[in-house]
């Protein structure tokens, strides 16, 4: 459908709601969407939100293709996830962390970038400028970061283009408060600019929120929707789907949590402002230090004090001296819920209702004892399979066990010392499934003779025609339409998934090569099951038939392990070797 008649569309949103355009909110068109798939109402989306995506995309990505790549992905996430987002008063600060997290996986897995020729040599005392794009890359980047309190009103009126009465309307502030926050908002990302070495003026800060004016390509706008209403491109799927689990994590994979390390810089941020610039030493011959930095430098502001919710999260999730490994069973604490609406990233899941957040969170603590963010996050509670893959962070295909006990529901969160080894997160798992799950299961490590594919040899990557620098696709006989995944890892991690696309634990002894990092697809030509539309599904298509013979042909180890051998100069030998197993047994009464 498409959507370059803006005219007729509102006439038909109107029509369809019974209310002027002005006062649709976008809750209702994405409940409209979400219960009836209603495709001029997801239109009306696209042409509200699309501008400033599209604007986010482009300026991380710097390739048009990939950026109108990472640009579909941001809508198809919005579908695929519309039921659990109707219930935000507004899309804008979703979507515009949904489109950074889809450029910045376009942008990993595009071409790479030659290397910039040496800077001429520049006279002493002379400046460099900043390359616009690092500009403008650093701007997207320390915006993501602000608190959301500061994120969404720069979202909204500036790369959105709202005037600030319908923005305060729509935040519940007033007018004033949103002007507040705006220019603390301006000033904070030009202190964080200033502090990576970019020196940005205010008022550039103002001509960037301008770069998203301006409508989406009617081409664009149209082949999105046909995206969304299911003819995925394989690039376009594999984005999504890892931008899906970054932001969710409904499913669990290695490479679909690599998004999710972005650092908390709400506190540093105020820090900044308060005056943490240090003086210029005396005598410089840039000229006298500014009067107001040196009061700053003389008498900086303390570092405020953690709020009560933070504290008692850090007291809840964090870990005692000696300790490796806690459960935070449910009822879970109010700090919980409190982490959700207080970092960057995970404000969505605080608005879903009590049944719609996570069940399960994993974290790691640090040095300190005190958790990062979580490294798994899980929507249904998870089983003894899945805390040691999120939990112990073991590769699921080293370990084996009965299915009762590997498929045994454990309730909780899980939070775990990341200096910590696998063995001593292995005792202590296994005294918590005993002790507080009342669980009859044992955990141990065994040496034990198993087939496994042996990989060897020096990484060169020999990609396949308009494939990027790097790329490795993994299939059988044809590159996958369908449901695809992968990302941008080390040998070793795309040992792990390759393994588990093929249902075969393989032994790396392979070396990485001067590069060491790749990128990866992983891609099959059916949609699996657990993707597809269901009755009474509007869009359910009984002829569509799910062919068990077609995924094991995808997934046949012959039949892959020679492309990845043509495109990587690897060889891969199926051998016996003994290997350590982790083997989860229950115990006999």
């Amino acid at each position: 459908m498409a959507v370059d008649s803006p005219n007729a569309l509102s006439r038909h949103i109107r029509h369809r709601a019974g209310l002027a355009e002005s006062d649709v909110t976008d809750g209702q068109l994405l409940d409209r969407f979400a219960g009836a798939r209603d495709e001029a109402a997801f239109a009306e989306l696209v042409r509200r939100h699309g501008p400033m995506v599209l604007s986010v995309c482009r300026r991380t990505v710097g390739n048009a293709d990939d950026a109108d790549d990472a640009f579909q992905a941001t809508f198809l996430v919005l579908a695929r996830k519309a039921r659990g987002l109707t219930a935000l008063p507004t899309l804008a600060g979703w979507a515009y962390q949904a489109a950074r997290r889809s450029a910045l996986k376009a942008r990993a897995t595009a071409v790479r970038r030659r290397a910039r020729e040496a800077a001429a040599a520049r006279p002493e005392g002379t400046e460099e400028m900043p390359d616009q794009a690092d500009v403008l890359a650093g701007i997207e980047q320390e915006l993501a970061r602000l608190p959301k309190r500061y994120r969404d009103p720069l979202v909204l009126c500036g790369l959105c283009g709202r005037s600030r009465k319908e923005v305060a309307a729509q935040l519940g502030v007033r007018e004033g408060t949103l002007a507040s926050r705006l220019a603390t908002a301006r000033a904070m990302l030009a202190e964080r600019l200033r502090r990576r070495g970019v020196a940005v003026p205010i008022v550039a800060i103002t001509v960037w929120e301008s770069s998203a004016s301006g409508g989406v390509p009617a081409a664009l706008a149209d082949a999105t929707m046909k995206v969304v209403t299911g003819t995925v491109p394989a690039a376009v799927g594999r984005i999504a789907s890892e931008v899906t689990r970054a932001m969710f994590l409904s499913q669990f994979r290695t490479g679909a949590l690599v998004l999710a390390a972005v650092a908390m810089a709400s506190a540093a941020g105020v820090s900044a402002l308060a005056g943490g610039t240090a003086n210029p030493p005396a005598g410089d011959p840039k000229g006298p230090p500014n009067p107001s930095v040196t009061l700053a430098a003389k008498a900086p502001a303390p570092v405020p004090p953690n709020p009560a919710w933070k504290t008692e999260f850090n007291k809840a999730y964090g870990l005692k001296d000696g300790e490796v490994m806690k459960r935070i069973a449910p009822p879970f604490p109010d700090c919980r819920l409190e982490y959700f609406k207080n970092t960057p990233g995970y404000e969505q899941m605080a608005a879903l209702p009590p049944r719609h957040r996570p069940n399960f969170l994993s974290f790691r603590v640090n040095a300190k004892g005190d958790p990062e963010r979580p490294w798994g996050l899980q929507q249904q509670e998870v089983d003894v399979r899945g805390v040691l893959m999120m939990a112990v962070r073991i590769p699921m295909l080293e370990v084996e066990g009965e299915d009762g006990a590997l498929a045994t529901p454990v309730g909780g969160d899980f939070v775990y010392r990341g200096a910590s080894s696998v063995e001593e997160r292995v005792a202590a798992l296994n005294r918590i499934l005993r002790a507080e799950c009342k669980l009859a299961v044992k955990l141990t490590f065994r040496e034990v003779e198993r087939e496994v594919v042996v990989a060897r040899g020096t990484l060169k990557v020999a990609p396949l025609a308009g494939q990027d620098k790097n790329h490795v696709e993994v299939f059988a006989k044809e590159i996958g339409k369908g449901e695809a995944w992968g990302s941008r890892n080390d040998l070793n991690g795309f040992m792990i998934d390759l393994g588990e696309f093929l249902g075969r634990r393989i032994v790396n002894e392979a070396k990485a090569g001067k590069d060491g990092v790749i990128s990866y697809g992983l891609s099959v030509r059916q949609t699996p099951p657990h993707f597809r539309l269901e009755p009474p599904h509007p869009k359910y298509d009984p002829k569509i038939v799910y062919d068990p013979a077609i995924d094991a042909e995808d997934r046949d180890p012959k039949l892959v392990l020679r492309n990845v051998e043509k495109q990587t100069g690897l060889t891969f030998t199926t051998e016996k070797r003994k290997v350590r197993v982790l083997f989860v047994e229950q115990e006999k009464k």
